[in-house]
């Protein structure tokens, strides 16, 4: 008999179909009784039904142990592998099962980081879930603690397989990246870049991304990775610049058990496997020892590698992309980068122009920042004025498009006002002395009219009549008409 949620189920197996109206007439004599059908599973036996169906669906080996090893439950995942069936596995031992440290029946309270095993010769990293815990007491099912702390009673096993475990951790990096057309930019430079790197995304081949600090080099790579036909699989990226020799090999490559002083046990898989059928992104690949440089041109020859420490041959199927702000080819002249390897990386190249290239850009890219800026800090969104726009189109933006997000961020972090003028922006730190590769206007009308002037030059190319240009410039068809006349501008 159950008692749930206001109604008493009864078991009667041996109920007959005569029977059941004899049953239903004597229960409608109980006061209270209102209804009484029949059903075909108790409550507790239809939720173990669809637990055992959601654990048949489950596409990562599963075990539940106790506390001396003893499998107690698996799902069909777990006994594929080994050729058994689930219930053939209930009462074997899980050391029995799978080669590497489990630490026994995964009995200890603190939860490890993920730990390297084989099942039927496999790899998997290994996830231990604590299932309950109870006070110490002697029982034939729990074991002791001297200190009377909780003790584990069982534990949930769970095996992934490493390009699983690549492919979370990309999810939690990708972030919003849809793909090429989420990426602002519609100069000719940009457009011709983006058609550029959707060619490129479909083909499997090292890809060489060169661009100055701040133009988006890994905004691209991912966006590429995105709008290619393994978007699926997993991302992962590394910093050439921001770890020590030593580490940025163990981190592509892994390391085997006992590889080095401070090395987990079981060793750990580097991006490199935890990408496979994916996309691994080499940031500032010029900052790379030349030592890890021979290691990773062996990989990009054959498509293999040894971890840390290891004995193993690897072979792993993952799509290189590479940037640098570096001149790469100089770097070779000079012995600080691999030839052979710069043009194993370099056989597909994307150039990325600086925004001082793409002026027609920045003011684009400034309103898509304000509002991105103000939505964070949950302010009204700011307009920005022509005085302001004139001297963000005409700095030289040394940092790029990083330094103009950066820039607009903190004006409208600290001001808070309904319009950005161009004290807002001289407050934040542009000097005086920022515009580029002009002589200075005599005084303020004179450098609106020349920047006028530049900026209508520069978009009437685009939008080759007066009411599209007014359109983009958001102002009156008459105006734009009465401007082009006074500086003298046809097509």
């Amino acid at each position: 008999m159950e008692v749930s949620t206001g109604h008493i189920y009864i078991d009667v197996p041996r109920l007959t179909e005569h029977e059941l109206p004899l049953l239903s007439s004597a229960l409608a004599n109980i006061q209270g009784l209102n209804t009484i059908k029949v059903i075909d599973l108790l409550p507790n036996e239809r939720r173990r039904f669809h637990l055992d169906a959601l654990l048949a669906n489950f596409p990562d080996p599963l075990f539940t142990v106790d506390a001396s090893g003893t499998i107690l439950s698996a799902n069909s995942a777990s006994a594929t592998p080994l050729g058994l069936s689930e219930i053939a596995l209930e009462g074997m031992y899980i050391k029995d099962i799978l080669d590497g440290d489990y630490a026994v029946a995964a009995t200890s309270q603190q939860q490890k980081q993920l730990q390297e095993v084989t099942l039927a010769g496999q790899p998997y990293l290994l996830e231990r879930q604590l299932m309950h815990s109870t006070h110490s007491r002697a029982t034939s099912n729990t074991i002791q603690d001297s200190n009377k702390q909780p003790t584990i009673q069982d534990c949930m096993l769970i095996l992934h397989t490493p390009t699983r475990v690549g492919h979370h951790i990309s999810k939690v990096q990708m972030g919003n990246i849809k793909g090429l057309n989420t990426i602002a930019g519609q100069s000719a430079a940009m457009l011709q870049v983006k058609s550029r790197a959707q060619q490129f995304a479909s083909v499997h081949a090292p890809l060489l991304i060169q661009g100055e600090t701040g133009t988006g080099k890994e905004l691209f790579a991912r966006a590429v990775h995105q709008a290619s036909p393994w978007s699926s699989a997993a991302f992962l990226a590394l910093n050439c610049a921001a770890l020590p020799e030593n580490l940025v090999e163990s981190e592509l490559f892994g390391y085997a058990s006992g590889a080095f002083s401070g090395a987990t046990r079981d060793g750990k898989p580097g991006l490199l496997e935890l990408a496979d059928g994916g996309t691994v992104f080499l940031d500032e690949i010029g900052e790379m020892s030349t030592y890890v440089q021979a290691k990773l041109l062996r990989f990009v020859q054959d498509g293999t590698f040894l971890r840390v420490g290891g004995k193993k041959e690897q072979k792993i199927n993952v799509r290189l992309i590479c940037a640098t702000h570096r001149n790469l080819e100089q770097l070779a002249k000079e012995g600080l980068f691999r030839e052979d390897l710069m043009y194993r990386l370099n056989v597909l190249n994307l150039t990325l122009p600086p925004l001082r290239e793409r002026p027609e850009d920045i003011l684009d890219l400034a309103t898509l920042f304000v509002a991105r800026a103000a939505n964070q800090i949950d302010c009204p969104t700011p307009t920005i004025s022509t005085q302001a726009k004139i001297l963000l189109t005409s700095y030289a933006w040394p940092g790029n498009v990083r330094q103009l997000e950066n820039l607009l961020f903190r004006t409208i972090a600290i001001n808070k006002n309904k319009t950005i003028d161009a004290n807002d922006l001289h407050l934040i730190g542009i000097a005086d002395n920022t515009i580029i590769n002009k002589a200075e206007p005599d005084n303020w009308k004179a450098a609106q009219a020349e920047f006028e002037k530049d900026l209508l030059t520069r978009l009437y190319k685009h939008y080759p009549s007066t009411r599209k240009l007014a359109k983009r410039l958001d102002v009156s068809h008459t105006t734009i008409a009465d401007k082009l006349r006074a500086y003298g501008i046809t097509i």
